[in-house]
């Protein structure tokens, strides 16, 4: 059995209590984000309040106005310290939490209660020149650190992070628990013409296309699938059918990325519709001839699995926890080999069988991810956390 299925099998030993634990969640940073950690937590607490017997409440710092200048970003990052350090503790005491859940990397370094801290990844220093926001940066190398040490418990969401956590901080195994998260139902093969036409047309999609869903960022990597696709339109019979749709929020790479585009000559054949609506996610999937996700390095990889989950070949990376994440059910490639993307692509379009067994692969694979199940190991990891605040409670 390999790592990702004992991971699967293996939850924390914890004997049940029928002490029913006050639960709050530090929504902060998940609430101002329309990435993976936004879906991780709202998808999350879903299901531990679907499922759970817990009592569940969400905090969170109301959401700043986004500022472009220094000083705007150093007040909001001043209210960020004082809301994390000093005011969530404070409403964590009236509220007598039993537990805090901070799913976003910060957490406060005194805390009425145990800690359980989620940590992605440790990107923010491995890869640190794919960061553009230097105050982030000082702000999570200042505060990042102190709060796993002090935290009771740090979940993560694979094995390679949990490495990567290992490695770069001191702190004992038995801390760290890895919990894959799940893949939600609304996730799966659209087959309703009339409701891809109906994208379609929203999106300005007219060709068949290959698919980027994410934040654009340079971390995703995205100038080699600039590059990988105008190898393909140039090797591709019939290639000036084919678009490329990069989905998701620009922010400051997307001028970088359109000259990218423009420069190959390609900028017809690329398509960047922006945000997409979480409604209309699937049915992109299922509209794709493929999901090409050529990333640097991932914590987890979430659409990844919610394309396999739509019934999509995936071509992807084959660095970072991303072959552990997708296993033998999409085309793994060098990221940085704009030629290998290119034929990867080329031949998910030319070959059916290849393109069959992907999908085949892929709808099994995402089946083994489940929040129901997300929930049932963190609500175990809570009930580790507060083991000694509560040994006398009856089991």
């Amino acid at each position: 059995m390999n790592a990702f299925n004992e991971s699967l099998v293996a939850a924390p030993n914890i004997s049940p209590s029928t002490r029913s634990l006050r639960v709050v969640f530090d929504m902060t940073f998940p609430n101002r984000l329309k990435t993976g950690t936004r879906t991780y937590a709202t998808e999350l607490l879903a299901a531990l309040q679907t499922s759970s017997s817990h009592q569940f409440t969400c905090l969170a710092e109301p959401v700043p106005d986004r500022s472009r200048t220094i000083w705007g970003k150093m007040w909001n990052g001043l209210r960020n310290i004082l809301w994390i350090q000093i005011v969530l503790p404070i409403r964590l005491f009236w509220l007598k939490a039993d537990v805090l859940h901070a799913p976003s990397f910060f957490a406060p370094l005194l805390c009425p209660c145990p800690v359980v801290l989620t940590i992605y990844d440790t990107l923010y220093l491995t890869q640190a020149q794919h960061y553009g926001d230097r105050l982030f940066l000082l702000y999570a190398k200042l505060f990042i650190k102190p709060a796993i040490k002090r935290s009771s418990l740090v979940s993560t969401l694979s094995q390679t992070s949990k490495t990567a956590i290992l490695s770069t901080f001191d702190i004992p195994d038995q801390k760290v628990h890895v919990i894959y998260p799940g893949v939600s139902s609304r996730f799966r093969p659209t087959l309703d013409a009339v409701e891809i036409r109906r994208l379609r047309e929203k999106y300005h999609i007219m060709s068949r296309f290959f698919l980027f869903v994410g934040a654009l960022e340079p971390r995703k990597n995205l100038p080699s699938l600039l590059r990988a696709f105008h190898l393909f339109l140039k090797t591709k019979q019939g290639s000036e059918h084919y678009q490329l749709v990069l989905a998701g929020p620009g922010g400051p790479a997307l001028q970088e990325l359109q000259q990218i585009a423009h420069q190959l000559g390609i900028s017809e054949h690329v398509h960047w519709p922006g945000y997409v609506t979480d409604d209309d996610v699937p049915t992109l999937y299922s509209a794709a001839e493929a999901f090409v996700f050529p990333s640097l390095g991932e914590g987890f990889g979430l659409p990844i699995v919610e394309a396999m989950a739509c019934g999509t070949p995936v071509v992807t990376s084959n660095v970072s926890c991303i072959p552990e994440i997708a296993g033998d059910a999409a085309l793994l490639v060098d990221p940085t080999d704009a030629q290998a993307l290119a034929s990867a692509m080329e031949r998910i379009v030319l070959d059916d069988a290849v393109r069959r067994q992907l999908v085949t692969k892929g709808l099994e694979r995402a089946a083994l991810f489940s929040w129901q199940r997300t929930a049932q190991e963190t609500e175990q990891l809570y009930r580790l956390a507060c083991q000694d605040r509560f040994r006398d409670f009856p089991s």
